[in-house]
């Protein structure tokens, strides 16, 4: 008995095996044929309907891709003494009072003038270049 029953269970798993084979043979066998259909349909299109259909078929692609957020540059802050005002003159005419116009200045501009007593120097020539009670500049 034992060897009939080893007989059929060999028999039902050749069976099962041949039944999954075919599946596969009917799987490939109807992308086989969908591939045919499709290669015929083309066969007969223009070239403007193939470049057509390429450029609806990348604008899909591209719907369902992320998008890149583009953030606008940041906005510079200009700041005193990180750009070049003006001259002397210049700064006196527009802030006056002695520490605006320090504020201002660049780093060479505050090697070249020292205050002293309401007054602004030019370390260089040693002549007064700006007086702040009488609002006078005497450099250019």
């Amino acid at each position: 008995m034992s060897k009939i029953r080893g007989i059929v269970n060999a028999v039902a798993t050749r069976m099962r095996q041949q039944e999954q084979e075919d599946m596969l043979k009917e799987k490939e066998l109807q992308k086989m044929k969908l591939y045919a259909d499709r290669y015929e349909q083309e066969r007969y299109k223009t070239e403007a309907q193939k470049q057509h259909e390429r450029h609806r078929r990348n604008q899909k692609q591209k719907e369902h891709s992320m998008e890149i957020e583009v953030k606008p540059a940041k906005k510079t802050i200009v700041r005193p003494g990180t750009y070049f005002y003006g001259t002397l003159r210049k700064l006196v005419d527009d802030f006056k009072t002695i520490e605006e116009v320090s504020k201002y200045m660049t780093a060479g501009q505050l090697m070249k003038y020292v205050e002293r007593d309401g007054q602004l120097w030019n370390l260089k020539t040693g002549l007064m270049a700006y007086d702040s009670t009488t609002g006078e500049c005497f450099e250019k």
